[in-house]
């Protein structure tokens, strides 16, 4: 698996989590078991904490932007960040859901748990995310970006004729 592949996944697991638990939650106001507020606050608490993991997967996107569309995964911390996608996404997913399915319970104890529990879990999503990406076999850079590098340690070791050369070429171009 490429690493734009991994990048769609995990970016795709995290997007269907949200709306998952944003269609469980609205379904909840559907039913008139709590106010517009209490959804604007579920749903703020939500986004909230998805906030983090998305940003992660998507700032990956740039930050790996050099790295060629072939270039394999690191297998073992792909499939350790896609375990803690799945893991968190079914913990916020499933716990909006039984929040639902339980009517008997107040928006401010699911709000407390989305600041409590979820947070926390956060924490150790991101770290993990971050650590795929920035692995070795993840951080591979194209060949353009291996030029790129070849002609910078090439100019760190500038002599006076080399300059001169340089100079002169600029000047005729």
């Amino acid at each position: 698996m490429s690493v734009r592949t991994a990048q769609a996944v995990l970016f795709l697991c995290l997007l269907l989590a949200l709306a998952v638990t944003v269609f469980a939650l609205w379904q909840g106001y559907s039913r008139r078991e709590y106010f517009a507020e209490d959804l604007q606050t579920l749903i703020a608490q939500v986004l909230a904490q998805f906030s983090g993991p998305l940003s992660v997967v998507a700032g990956s996107f740039f930050a790996l932007r050099g790295v060629s569309r072939r270039t394999p995964v690191a297998h073992a911390s792909f499939w350790l960040a896609l375990a803690c996608v799945t893991l968190w996404s079914v913990l916020i997913a499933g716990r909006a859901a039984a929040f639902i399915a339980y009517s008997n319970e107040a928006p401010v104890v699911m709000t407390n748990w989305l600041t409590q529990v979820v947070t926390a879990a956060s924490f150790l999503l991101t770290g993990a995310l971050t650590y795929f990406f920035a692995s070795p076999r993840a951080a591979t850079k194209s060949s353009t970006s291996r030029k790129m590098a070849e002609r910078r340690r090439s100019t760190s070791t500038l002599t006076p004729d080399s300059l001169s050369e340089r100079t002169v070429n600029r000047t005729t171009d």
